[in-house]
């Protein structure tokens, strides 16, 4: 995190693009693992292991996948741009 000062004195916080991706992360990861823990929770309440199975699919399916697709075309830029 980068401190600037401007010219009235005062402290201004920025982030940058690695530190913003970094806790977007984070913050998704943290909202995923608790619908999981939900989905999860009321599964065994209901005592059905198939819709359990079936959320974990549609949550790898349309979440995870995205990510792990963002994070290899972050890689791949900064592999091309890091000179």
């Amino acid at each position: 995190m980068e401190n600037m000062w401007n010219n009235s004195k005062e402290k201004v916080f920025t982030f940058s693009l690695n530190e913003r991706m970094i806790l977007n992360t984070i913050i998704t990861g943290l909202g995923i693992c608790l619908l999981i823990g939900v989905a999860v929770y009321f599964t065994e309440k209901m005592n059905e292991a198939g819709s359990s199975i079936g959320f974990m699919w549609f949550t790898e399916k349309r979440i995870a996948r995205p990510i792990e697709n963002l994070a290899e075309v972050a890689g791949n830029y900064y592999l091309e741009h890091s000179d």
